[in-house]
């Protein structure tokens, strides 16, 4: 069966996958232009986790990507085309040799007649109804590095948008204040400033690093395990049920069986479903929606009821664990008592 490739879902999204967001309401000077997000992994943030599957996992919930921004207001369709444009400088570090020592992990990056090199890689958290239709998809495409590239070991971006226009003009702001050298970082007074406060001192990316970390575990708690107890607050219980009613309208124009049904949609979730924390939910959401429709098979209730009790496992340790009991129990009564 042919997998699902719908760009506007997040769970489709792979390596190098390229998209078109357009700018409105910043300014006449950018209104109408558009912002190419380039999904990007970098593998130095694999130290950070101690399996493979708990990194991509991670990176899929809160994809990072290099960014850049067009000339005029026409969605670039080469290769060629994107390589021109310029990648958007996201934060200015003060560099010498303790911080490149130290942080950079033998990463050679070529600093700038200020002594600045940059962070490109940038981070969004998605709230989970955050609509995708406005990520316009280009084509999968990979771009060499910038040369003057920061990345230390362990560095998380901290910044967290949920709103399109908070994030976009953020990223603007970055333009003019890196890019374009507007940032009092580029005066002489303020470029001995920044100097004089870090140079030979590696203090504040140790402090920033060790709110990073917390962050970090914040973050993998509220976007692996969903924003909230009930079950669709979780942003891939909500992808399930739309696939599952795409699915449903398929089946009843193809005159298919439940079960044929059931099986395509286990195919499409086929990565999901091995997942410690993901394959619960699955089951879980899967099972709730057939149950409605009166259509349960009854390896679906029995992969659902073991998943209620390893879903349970996991938000143990989770404040609002009272909460997602009081909803899965409900859940495991409907599936004990439903009549197939």
């Amino acid at each position: 069966m042919e997998r699902i490739t719908d760009k506007t879902k997040r769970k489709n999204w792979i390596d190098g996958d390229t998209f078109a967001v357009k700018i409105e309401n910043y300014s006449d000077k950018y209104n109408g232009k558009y912002l190419i997000l380039i999904k990007s992994v970098n593998d130095i943030w694999k130290k950070d986790f101690e399996s493979k599957d708990e990194f991509e996992k991670y990176m899929r919930n809160s994809p990072s990507f290099y960014i850049k921004i067009t000339k005029d207001k026409e969605i670039p369709n080469t290769y060629e085309e994107l390589n021109k444009l310029e990648f958007i400088k996201t934060w200015v570090i003060y560099t010498d040799d303790s911080t490149i020592n130290k942080f950079n992990k033998g990463l050679y990056s070529e600093a700038d007649e200020f002594n600045y090199t940059y962070e490109y890689l940038y981070k969004l958290y998605f709230h989970r109804e955050f609509n995708f239709s406005d990520f316009i998809y280009i084509g999968n495409y990979k771009f060499d590095c910038p040369k003057n590239e920061f990345i230390p070991y362990r560095w998380v971006e901290l910044t967290s948008y949920y709103t399109k226009f908070d994030w976009i003009k953020n990223l603007i702001d970055d333009y003019e204040n890196y890019n374009l050298r507007k940032s009092s970082h580029f005066t002489p007074e303020g470029s001995k400033r920044f100097a004089d406060k870090y140079k030979g001192n590696v203090i504040f990316v140790e402090e920033f690093l060790k709110l990073s970390k917390l962050e970090m575990k914040k973050t993998k708690e509220i976007y692996l395990y969903g924003l909230g107890p009930k079950l669709y607050d979780a942003g891939l219980a909500l992808e399930i049920r739309t696939d599952y009613r795409k699915y449903m309208r398929k089946n009843k124009k193809n005159n298919q069986s439940s079960e044929e049904m059931i099986k395509e949609l286990c195919d499409c979730y086929e990565d999901y479903i091995n997942d410690p924390i993901e394959g619960p939910l699955f089951w879980i959401t899967l099972a709730d929606l057939l149950m409605k429709d009166n259509i349960l098979t009854e390896y679906t209730k029995k992969k659902a009821l073991e998943a209620i009790e390893q879903d349970l496992d996991n938000w143990r340790v989770k404040g609002t664990y009272i909460e997602r009991k009081k909803v899965l129990d409900s859940i495991k009564k409907k599936l004990e008592d439903h009549i197939l």
